[in-house]
């Protein structure tokens, strides 16, 4: 949603190409970059529109619907059009990473079990968190 925020700040222009710094010099606030992205729609005021309304339904269908029996596809099916109207790439990653874990919501793991020890669960257990700050730590590095 930030993304769609400073699209829109940039007005009712066409960007030069499909891949757009979706924030502008006159709306910079930080340092980090101009925050690449790309969007389909040629102008960046609806692309903003949209990347605020797909990033507004993300949000939503992550924290209540996601458990349903389809929830990961259609958290998928959100990134790809968050992706494709304006949605940085960074994250995206992470966003798809997500869907795909979600598929697999109250759905046994049959393998784990079968070939991991249980000490190499536990401390796959333990570890995962660090792993995950490795990630995203990663993300924000190389975006």
């Amino acid at each position: 949603m930030e993304h769609g925020y400073f699209e829109t700040l940039q007005g009712n222009l066409a960007p030069r190409g499909r891949k757009i710094l979706a924030v502008g010099p006159p709306g910079l606030p930080f340092p980090f970059g101009h925050e690449p992205a790309m969007t389909l729609i040629l102008n960046f005021l609806v692309t903003g529109i949209l990347a605020l309304i797909f990033g507004l339904l993300i949000t939503v269908w992550a924290a209540m619907f996601v458990q349903r029996k389809h929830g990961g596809a259609v958290l998928f099916l959100l990134v790809v059009l968050l992706l494709l109207v304006g949605g940085r790439f960074g994250p995206i990653v992470l966003l798809l990473t997500a869907s795909l874990d979600a598929a697999g919501i109250d759905k046994p793991l049959p393998w784990w079990p079968s070939h991991l020890p249980l000490h190499l669960r536990g401390l796959l257990a333990k570890l995962w968190p660090w792993a995950f700050v490795a990630a995203l730590l990663y993300v924000r590095l190389n975006s």
